[in-house]
């Protein structure tokens, strides 16, 4: 599992200080637009409450 501070680290680390969570979210958001079959009901970026986001491996799909 990533924290939302890992991803912002990793995606925006030029302004790591300024990303809020609504960015991150609105990311994932996209990630599962284009990467799930049915976004709503993820099978492959899976939410880790209290703590950010994980990729299942192995996910039928892929």
């Amino acid at each position: 599992a990533c924290s939302k501070q890992e991803i912002a680290a990793a995606v925006w680390p030029e302004y790591q200080a300024e990303v809020y969570d609504y960015q991150i979210e609105s990311l994932v958001k996209r990630l599962r637009e284009k990467l799930e079959p049915d976004p709503r009901h993820p099978a492959l970026i899976i939410t880790a409450r209290g703590w950010g986001y994980k990729l299942v491996r192995g996910a039928a799909h892929f």
